[in-house]
């Protein structure tokens, strides 16, 4: 990926990876990662969560609480905005094709390697 990561404590037993990467189109696409704080030895599930249209991942934050108390250091979240929306470049909520999304979509998904010690992962 052609991004900086940057970590955040994310409460007591969370931190987040944001990071960014390149569209298909060549805007930037805003990542996030909810990685337990226990690190990744307990972690059972990874969870990619895509929003829906004219929102962002930050209107999804108390699905995130749930999962992550419910699951604690068992789970992983990944996320992102898609183009024109959110944290992500481009004009708002506009697109010239679909299938921008979905190619964004399964190259989120491949890139999944940014993770840190993803071999760790089941």
């Amino acid at each position: 990926m052609d991004h900086q990561v940057e970590y955040h404590r994310a409460g007591k037993y969370f931190d987040e990876q944001v990071c960014n990467l390149k569209s298909t189109d060549g805007h930037t696409i805003y990542v996030k990662h909810m990685i337990p704080t226990a690190g990744l030895s307990k972690v059972k599930y990874h969870i990619f969560f895509v929003h829906g249209a004219i929102e962002h991942l930050g209107r999804h934050d108390a699905i995130f609480d749930y999962l992550k108390n419910h699951f604690r250091s068992e789970i992983v979240i990944s996320t992102y905005d898609h183009v024109g929306h959110g944290k992500s470049t481009g004009p708002r909520a506009s697109i010239d094709n679909f299938k921008i999304y979905s190619d964004d979509f399964l190259n989120f998904i491949n890139k999944s390697d940014f993770l840190e010690n993803k071999k760790d992962l089941k």
